[in-house]
Order: C-alpha cells, then sequence, then structure tokens
C-alpha cells in the first residue's frame, strides 16, 4: 500500500472514532438526563400513591366501624359511594339543625 493511502485510512479512522466517540458522549448525557428526569417523576408519582394510600386506608377504617365488617376491605366503588352517603346524610342532618351551607 502506498504511504498517502495508509495515511488517508489512519485520517479515516481517526476521525471516525472521534464523532463515534462524542456522539456516544452525547447520547449519554442525553439519557442521564432522561434518567434523572424519570426519577423525579417518579418520586413524584410515589408520593402521590402514598398519600392515597394513606387517605384510603383512613376511609376503609372509617368504614369498617360504621358497617361492623371489620375484616372486609371495600371496593373502591363501594366506599366512595358509602363516603358520599355519609356526606349526604349529615348535610341532611344539619339542615335539619337549621345549619345550611
Amino acid at each position: 500500500m502506498s504511504y498517502k493511502l495508509e495515511e488517508a485510512k489512519q485520517y479515516f479512522s481517526l476521525t471516525l472514532s472521534s464523532e463515534i466517540t462524542e456522539y456516544s458522549i452525547g447520547l449519554s448525557r442525553w439519557l442521564i438526563s432522561e434518567l434523572e428526569q424519570s426519577r423525579a417523576e417518579n418520586a413524584e408519582l410515589q408520593a402521590v400513591f402514598d398519600l392515597q394510600e394513606t387517605r384510603t386506608k383512613r376511609a376503609e377504617k372509617m368504614w369498617q366501624q360504621a358497617t361492623g365488617k371489620h375484616d372486609t376491605l371495600p371496593d373502591l366503588g363501594v366506599l366512595l359511594d358509602w363516603l358520599m352517603g355519609e356526606v349526604k346524610r349529615l348535610k341532611a342532618l344539619l339542615s335539619y339543625q337549621g345549619i345550611h351551607f
């Protein structure tokens, strides 16, 4: 092989290698950024889930006490219907006593 051809191959190889390295670094930075955003979103969603779980457990305990079904967990729809019924019942009771809101 001629010297010029060998020199061109090495230059091309180094240039291509450098471009691949730069691309890989850029891709790695983007992936790290996406991972950090995903972790932040996950933490936010976990906090919402934890709060919902805490509130649901409190409502379930209220339902269990009111119904006497201490070994039963209500379906969410049943729980919501019961809670809405309790609100209606309390509003009616307050209205009967002359308290309106």
